[in-house]
C-alpha cells in the first residue's frame, strides 16, 4: 500500500540518521498483504498484533507523525481495535443511535453513510469516539520511531498531546474532583514512562494498548542497532481519564494528531456496517 504522510507539529530529541542503514528484522516484508507500508525506513505495519499486547487487535488507523516546520517525519502510529471489541462497535453505532445525533435526520442516508457523515464531523467525531471509549472498547496505538530518540520524548509527547486538547482544557477549569483526578492521571502517565530510561533506536515500538476499566498498559520493543531486545511493560496509567483524552486525539476533532489515521480509521469503521 501507499506511503501516507500527515503534517502536524512535534516535538524535538530526535537523532538524525542515515537513510542508508537498512534494517531487518521480525516483521512482516513491504509487499505482505498482512501488513501495512507506511515508510521505506521501518517495518511496515502488521495487520494484527498479538505481542506484546495482551490479546489480539486488528489494524483500523495509521499515518506518519511529522514535525512540520522541520519537514521532520517523528514516528509511524499505528491504531489497532481490539478483535473482541468489533461487534461491539456495531451495536453502539445502531441507526437509532445515529439518528439521534442529529435534530433533523435525513431519511434518505443510510446507517453507513450516517455514520460515515458523522465520523467527518469534527463535534460529532468526538462525540461518537468518546461513546466508544465509555462503552469499553480497546485500542492500541502503537507507535515506532523514525529516527533515534529515546522514552523521555515519547513520554513528552504524549503529554503534550493530552495538555493541548480541548477537553482537558475544559476539564482543568472546573478545578472540581474530576480535574484533579486528571492531573494526577497525568503525573501517574509521566510516572510509568519515567520507570524505565531507554535508547530508542529507529523502529523501536511503544504500545499504548487499553486494558479493563480503562486503563493504558505500556510496554516496549527496542531495536538495538541489530535486534529487538525482550519486551519490557513499563506499568499501567490506572486513571481511565487519561486514555479516553489520548485517543480521542488520536481518533477525533478538528486537530487530530495525525490526520492520515483519523481519516483511515473512520474509513474503517464505516466499512464494518
Amino acid at each position: 500500500m501507499a506511503t501516507v504522510v500527515a503534517s502536524f507539529l512535534g516535538y524535538t530529541g530526535y537523532e538524525q540518521i542515515s537513510n542508508n542503514c537498512k534494517i531487518s528484522n521480525d516483521t512482516q516484508k513491504i509487499d505482505s498483504p498482512d501488513a501495512v507500508n507506511v515508510d521505506s525506513s521501518i517495518d511496515p505495519l502488521p495487520v494484527t498484533i498479538e505481542k506484546p499486547v495482551t490479546q489480539p487487535f486488528q489494524l483500523i488507523g495509521y499515518g506518519i507523525r511529522q514535525v512540520t516546520f522541520l519537514h521532520m517525519n517523528v514516528y509511524a502510529l499505528g491504531l489497532y481495535i481490539a478483535k473482541e471489541d468489533l461487534s461491539l462497535v456495531k451495536q453502539i453505532f445502531n441507526s437509532r443511535y445515529l439518528e439521534s445525533l442529529y435534530e433533523k435526520p435525513n431519511p434518505e442516508l443510510s446507517q453507513k453513510e450516517a455514520l460515515e457523515k458523522a465520523l467527518e464531523d469534527n463535534k460529532l467525531s468526538t462525540v461518537l469516539i468518546e461513546n466508544l471509549l465509555n462503552a469499553g472498547v480497546r485500542f492500541t496505538a502503537r507507535i515506532c520511531a523514525l529516527r533515534n530518540t529515546d522514552l523521555s520524548h515519547l513520554r513528552d509527547g504524549f503529554v503534550r498531546t493530552i495538555k493541548n486538547s480541548d477537553r482537558y482544557k475544559e476539564i482543568m477549569k472546573q478545578n472540581d474532583e474530576q480535574s484533579e483526578k486528571l492531573a494526577k492521571g497525568v503525573d501517574e502517565l509521566r510516572s510509568v514512562m519515567n520507570s524505565h530510561r531507554m535508547k530508542a533506536y529507529r523502529n523501536s515500538r511503544v504500545f499504548m494498548e487499553i486494558i479493563d476499566q480503562g486503563k493504558i498498559r505500556i510496554s516496549v520493543k527496542i531495536w538495538d542497532r541489530n535486534h529487538f531486545r525482550d519486551p519490557v511493560v513499563m506499568g499501567i496509567v490506572e486513571e481511565p481519564l487519561v486514555s479516553k483524552l489520548l485517543f480521542s486525539c488520536y481518533l477525533s476533532g478538528a486537530n487530530p494528531l495525525v490526520g492520515n489515521v483519523r481519516k483511515t480509521a473512520a474509513e474503517n469503521l464505516v466499512s464494518m456496517f
